[in-house]
């Protein structure tokens, strides 16, 4: 389907220390077959030579917008590009990623064919040895997702999952909704809010965004306020969709797997008796859906939590976060 309105899309780059890979992410956007584009580089106050970068692309192309600011983090950087953008709809792309020539059309395009808020289409692992842009697939599969089904795929990452970058979105979903500052892994702390208030979202599997695997990347960096922030998160996500969707047992057994996961890495930091109550209800209320590996761990961590910590510090190596 070729829509013909060609409405105003922002498309909004938070941009921090990727001097070796702003130029393929920008060439990639501004190589988009759908025309109608407003490019937001906000420069995060990178202290590298992406600023000078940024003002050289602004020079070549009409359509970029720069902004220059403190560092305040990617959530930060996203929220003024939101504050700034004049387009009708609204689509995030990382500046170290870059896009598929028809990624905003196929985009827009599914958006107006199925007359929904949001769309998605999929997205390829590209690597710094391998980094070229990746076969199309021969055929595609596209799937209207709805109501409590729409939120169910945020808990595996086999359809859209819960990343901003992936997607186009009506700007009036971003009215009332920011990312939340000083956070990492913020893409959970909106996703599902995002999601609940448009109610569908429209998928598409050709993946058309190549999400670029580098060291030194949020999740490549071994660090305790990852884990923090994340469970956080999880625990904020779990608490609101457990209020709407009390039947949905995905919600619960999601939180009781990231719960594990994470508490031996944050053992330091005491789980608070509330918490502690929260993953006991989240268990009992999933643990039928609950794999056999996850009721094996509970059993340790209801009986023992130095106990749990002990084994899991061993089968996981989590010795690496001791001086983090």
């Amino acid at each position: 389907m070729q829509n013909t309105n060609n409405e105003l899309v922002s498309v909004i780059v938070p941009v921090y220390k990727v001097e070796p890979y702003l130029d393929r992410c920008v060439a990639s956007i501004l190589a988009q077959t759908y025309p109608n584009l407003e490019v937001i580089l906000v420069d995060d106050g990178s202290p590298d030579n992406c600023p000078a970068l940024c003002d050289a692309w602004a020079q070549r192309d009409a359509r970029i917008r720069v902004i220059h600011k403190k560092n305040g983090g990617l959530s930060d950087a996203r929220n003024v590009g939101l504050d700034a953008a004049s387009g009708a709809y609204i689509s995030f792309v990382d500046s170290d990623d870059y896009i598929a020539e028809n990624f905003i059309e196929t985009l827009y395009d599914l958006l107006h064919e199925y007359h929904t808020d949001i769309s998605a289409v999929h997205w390829k692992l590209v690597y710094a040895d391998a980094p070229e842009v990746p076969a199309p697939l021969s055929s595609r599969n596209v799937t209207l997702f709805q109501g409590a089904d729409a939120i169910r795929e945020l808990f595996t990452e086999d359809t859209y999952a819960c990343y901003a970058w992936n997607k186009l979105c009506k700007r009036e979903l971003f009215d009332t909704i920011r990312f939340p500052v000083g956070r990492v892994m913020e893409d959970l702390g909106i996703a599902y809010k995002i999601l609940f208030d448009a109610g569908q979202i429209v998928y598409s599997d050709e993946p058309l965004y190549y999400y670029y695997q580098r060291d030194g990347s949020t999740l490549h960096t071994d660090c305790i306020k990852f884990f923090q922030d994340r469970l956080a998160m999880v625990t904020e996500r779990y608490l609101f969709l457990e209020k709407r969707y009390p039947d949905m047992l995905e919600n619960d057994a999601y939180f009781v797997d990231m719960a594990l996961n994470d508490y031996p890495i944050l053992y330091r930091s005491a789980l608070d008796p509330e918490s502690d109550q929260l993953i006991r209800h989240a268990y009992q209320k999933s643990r039928s859906i609950l794999s056999f590996y996850n009721k094996m761990r509970f059993a340790f961590f209801s009986r023992s939590k130095a106990l749990y910590y002990f084994i899991e510090r061993r089968n996981r190596n989590l010795a690496r976060y001791d001086n983090c």
